[in-house]
């Protein structure tokens, strides 16, 4: 059961860490085409800025890049404990184990 939850854990950060990073790159693009062209977006419209998606842009990439430099390593820390005891887990219970 315990490997079925780290599995479906696994899982959900790298759908999330994906929907970060493409949700960051096209807000991205549409701040850079937005400030480069500014009759893309009319006075009398009401929404966001280029600036403003430019910056949710960066903000969104900078997440999901962190999230995925932290799920990468995080596998190399010690050996977990159980719980705050001092005992060490089995092989078959740490989440590094093959």
């Amino acid at each position: 059961m315990r490997e079925v939850l780290l599995a479906l854990g696994r899982g959900l950060v790298k759908v999330l860490i994906s929907l970060l990073i493409g949700t960051g790159a096209g807000m991205l693009a549409l701040g850079i085409a937005g400030r480069d062209k500014p009759d893309l977006w009319q006075r009398g419209q009401r929404g966001p800025t280029p600036e403003v998606l430019l910056g949710i842009g960066v903000g969104l990439l900078t997440a999901g890049a962190v999230m995925a430099i932290l799920f990468m390593f995080s596998r190399r820390r010690a050996p977990e404990t159980n719980r705050g005891e001092s005992r060490l887990l089995p092989p078959r219970e740490r989440a590094d184990a093959p």
